[in-house]
């Protein structure tokens, strides 16, 4: 199962890009748990996934001490 968790506004702005993505890849791409995190944690569990990593990291500079933070 692939996961991502960050702060809010940049998971907006990764869902707004591969909703995006779609005319430029030829196919949609679309998010199939596009869900509130504690629900997203839920399907987890629900998957009998026990640990998982947020998968995120600073693209930009200036971001990890905010990141690191959140």
């Amino acid at each position: 199962v692939h996961t991502h968790f960050m702060p809010d506004r940049v998971l907006r702005k990764v869902w707004a890009y591969f909703d995006a993505a779609g005319p430029l890849v030829g196919r949609q791409w679309p998010i199939t748990y596009r869900r509130a995190e504690d629900e997203r944690i839920a399907v987890l569990r629900a998957f009998g996934v026990r640990a998982f990593t947020s998968m995120l990291y600073p693209h930009k500079p200036g971001m990890a001490a905010w990141l690191n933070g959140w």
